[in-house]
């Protein structure tokens, strides 16, 4: 059974169900404003019908790299990250996240140098707890098909550093996490902020 969440997610981002409206007084989005540094750990899944229904892990990559959010004048949130593996790859990719007032959601859009043609697209409230999820799906953009489920999953740890999950739905309303980022603030945040 598919993510019926996640489908929500996607209509959302999309504008056909509505939200409630938040005040900007109440949304953390703005705190991700600064550079960052970052390790991320990530693990390769087989999906559940390879392995008779258990998820396998089939490796394991790291990569470390600064990651920059940028507020710009139309409100959204820009972020810039570039890495490096630990097998010397390097690579980039690009966020935008957006906050629709009427709607009282964000959304977020990632696209990979080295993917191209594939959309990460997925909505969220006003970040307003310690824990700020979003849920969407991978698109094709080639031929606008949605892809498998996905959840991205940032957590507040304290004022210089922050969590940043990925996730893939297995069924029944859960989710495993590929990919964990830890980011540690590198610059203060500026007043204007």
């Amino acid at each position: 059974m598919r993510c019926s969440r996640c489908w929500a997610a996607v209509l959302l981002a999309i504008g056909i169900v509505a939200a409630s409206p938040a005040t900007a007084a109440t949304d953390n989005a703005y705190w991700l404003v600064g550079k960052w540094l970052c390790h991320s750990e990530s693990a390769v899944l087989a999906h559940p019908r390879i392995r008779g229904g258990q998820r396998e892990q089939l490796a394991r990559a790291q990569s470390d790299g600064t990651s920059t959010f940028a507020r710009k004048p139309d409100g959204s949130i820009a972020l810039d990250t570039s890495y490096r593996t630990d097998a010397g790859r390097t690579g980039e990719y690009k966020d935008t996240y957006t906050f629709d007032p009427s709607r009282g959601l964000w959304t977020w859009t990632s696209k990979k140098s080295n993917d191209p043609g594939f959309l990460e697209l997925a909505t969220a409230a006003p970040w307003t707890d310690p824990v700020w999820a979003f849920e969407g799906a991978l698109i094709d953009e080639r031929t606008s098909r949605l892809g498998e489920p996905l959840r991205m999953v940032f957590v507040h740890l304290n004022d210089a550093s922050y969590e940043r999950d990925f996730q893939q739905y297995i069924a029944d309303g859960k989710w495993a996490t590929y990919s964990r980022q830890n980011c540690a603030r590198l610059e203060p945040v500026a007043a204007t902020q």
